[in-house]
């Protein structure tokens, strides 16, 4: 009997049945992902979603929703069964857990995922060996029994979008019978599987519900058996106090503990004796003050970095958590310097503003006629209209009604002829003229066409006007 836990997927194609297929699961090298695959075969983790959206954590009824050129097939859409939702049993996704099984040969079990960390309920089989998904997909498992159903779901015809045109249903599925039993009675798994368990109950419910829960359990068991309610009580206050025992004499045994009883010794001798200023004591309990910040900032670096290695969406977390800080300051800014939302403009400084103008200056490819583009082209239109504060000082004392003079109208004019003659030198390279007939039937013909007329239009035309006036020899 195999030690590696083993679940089994009924086919169902069209109306007929394909078949059972058995697969063994690699807990060993990837425990969480065998894991999500196991307990989704079984629907043990009850249901996804809220009020009416609630989905069962199950791949009972679901679709086969891709079959790709002989290479692979692809299902456990459990949320929109068609490739584009997903669940697992530890969240929405989970992270990669490891790469070092390869898609050497067909018959393996991967993770389909749509990114980096992005593992929910769906997966593939593979139909023949694909290391172009190394590195980028986990294997988990294998097929041990029923090699021949995955390849009769792989002959199914398909569209254009790799989509079975004959619907292909899970129509069972579970856990076989002996391997279950081995894992429920190893202790080892037991325990990863409780932990695990409580792991998925504390990151929707939080901590608080699993306290309520351990003291159902408590008064379940205390009004059931009150002698194994006492006796596990004591055995769980030994355990506490071995464990504080332990981390006692592990804290006692560093350096820094040590450093801290000697500090702690001398203030009390300091203390004893009134050896101590008040300015030393401020000192002191500003550093001891300090010593703590520093145990808090180092707890919390160490939690985040934990998190950050388990939890597929961390980064976009991180992201939006400062993206609301930013928002949050800018905001409270605006509330202290009295201005409303809507004007935030004026609390920008010119400096800034003027730098953020200069990187949008910034053009590429086809944005060439942006703002800044556009008004350089103006200002270089008017270079000829340049405004003369000499004439425009005597204008205004000699013409009270600011009419222009026939000087500045005649330069107007010329300047707008000018203009318009520049704009008909230029012309753009059209690929083929609209009024030209249709000699084509696609695109590479029009190519074709083309350069045949470059090549003999002339001798064709040519012999053309010859046999329309009868000279042609």
């Amino acid at each position: 009997m195999s030690r590696y836990p083993q679940v089994f997927l009924d086919f169902q194609i069209g109306t007929q049945a394909a078949g059972r297929v058995i697969f063994e699961l690699f807990n060993d090298v990837t425990p969480k992902t065998a894991e999500n695959f196991r307990g989704l075969c079984t629907g043990e983790y009850g249901n996804v979603g809220m009020a009416r959206k609630t989905k069962k954590l199950h791949y009972l009824n679901t679709n086969v929703f891709r079959i790709a050129d002989n290479m692979l097939i692809q299902g456990g859409d459990i949320i929109n069964n068609d490739g584009t939702g997903g669940a697992s049993i530890y969240g929405q996704t989970f992270v990669d857990e490891n790469f070092s099984r390869r898609h050497a040969c067909a018959g393996l079990l991967s993770m389909a995922n749509r990114g980096r960390n992005t593992n929910n309920s769906q997966f593939f089989i593979t139909l023949k060996p694909c290391p172009h998904l190394d590195g980028k997909h986990v294997v988990f498992g294998q097929v041990i029994d029923g090699i021949e159903v995955i390849k009769r779901v792989g002959q199914v015809p398909v569209d254009m979008q790799d989509r079975p045109r004959i619907p292909v249903i899970i129509i069972n599925c579970g856990e076989v019978s002996e391997s279950k039993n081995w894992l429920i009675c190893d202790p080892f798994k037991k325990e990863i599987m409780d932990e695990i368990h409580r792991d998925r109950l504390k990151a929707l419910y939080g901590q608080d519900y699993l306290d309520e829960l351990d003291k159902e359990e408590e008064q379940k068991l205390q009004a059931l058996n009150p002698e194994k309610f006492k006796q596990q009580s004591q055995e769980n206050q030994e355990d506490k106090k071995g464990q504080l025992l332990v981390e006692g004499l592990l804290k006692k045994s560093t350096e820094e503990q040590e450093q801290e009883d000697d500090s702690q010794e001398g203030l009390e001798q300091f203390e004893g004796k009134n050896f101590m200023t008040q300015k030393h004591k401020e000192r002191y309990l500003g550093l001891k003050k300090k010593i703590q910040q520093s145990k808090v900032l180092n707890d919390k670096a160490v939690l985040n970095e934990e998190r950050q290695n388990t939890d597929a969406q961390y980064d976009k977390y991180v992201r939006k958590r400062r993206y609301l800080l930013k928002k949050e300051a800018e905001k409270k800014e605006l509330e202290f310097k009295q201005i409303d939302e809507d004007k935030d403009y004026l609390n920008r400084l010119t400096i800034k503003h003027d730098e953020e103008q200069e990187r949008k200056k910034e053009y590429f490819g086809w944005d060439v006629f942006n703002e800044d583009a556009v008004y350089n082209a103006y200002k270089k239109r008017c270079t000829t209209l340049a405004k003369d504060e000499g004439k425009y000082k005597q204008q205004m004392e000699s013409n009270q009604e600011f009419v222009p003079t026939n000087e500045a109208l005649e330069r107007l004019s010329s300047d707008i002829t000018k203009q318009q003659e520049r704009r008909k030198e230029f012309s753009r390279r059209r690929r083929f003229n609209e009024d030209q007939p249709v000699t084509y039937i696609n695109e590479r013909n029009r190519i074709f066409n083309k350069k045949l007329e470059r090549f003999f239009g002339d001798y064709a035309a040519d012999i053309k006007a010859n046999l329309e006036r009868g000279t042609a020899s």
